[in-house]
């Protein structure tokens, strides 16, 4: 399997993702590793019909989706892919089952009471910062870029700026 993108984004298959990210990539397929939506059959089929009909769209729980990806890898004819997660903390779950991740493309994290605001489109508790320096750690390249067409920012250098860090990275 060609994967071609992996996004943090929590509002999952949206504009950003069908208009920008599917023609520039020229993906064929999305991965949907979402323990909530694979459970709730309107929010999965929702997420089903806001895709091109000529895209196929699997939605699976974190663990699941590893697996699927995992397994399709093999294959020579595999789609190219984008794979979105709702969480940092599902990225991190997705690694530790064996997720090959090299880059990591922060899209869209809403903000919520206890978040600070990073960039635009992203906002991070301390715990999350934390998961994103563990997940660097391993040698993954973090970014964040919402649309294609925009450059992408390294996310440690956005996050020095707001000076929010793990408590071993001094900044």
């Amino acid at each position: 399997m060609s994967i071609k993108l992996i996004r943090i984004d929590d509002r999952l298959i949206h504009g950003q993702i069908v208009e920008a990210w599917l023609p520039h990539l020229e993906a064929d397929q999305i991965v949907v590793a979402d323990d909530e939506i694979s459970r709730d059959p309107l929010k999965k089929r929702i997420a089903e019909i806001s895709t091109p009909p000529n895209i196929k769209v699997v939605i699976r729980p974190v663990a699941e989706a590893v697996a699927y990806l995992r397994e399709s890898q093999a294959s020579p004819s595999s789609p190219a892919t984008i794979v979105l997660f709702a969480s940092v903390a599902a990225v991190a779950r997705a690694i530790d089952l064996g997720l090959p991740v090299t880059e990591l493309n922060l899209g869209n994290i809403h903000y919520e009471h206890g978040k600070t605001q990073v960039s635009d489109s992203i906002s991070l508790d301390n715990r999350e910062v934390e998961l994103l320096d563990e997940i660097a750690g391993r040698g993954v390249k973090i970014f964040i870029q919402p649309v294609p067409k925009l450059p992408a920012r390294d996310f440690f250098a956005c996050l020095s700026k707001k000076c929010i860090c793990p408590s071993h990275r001094k900044v």
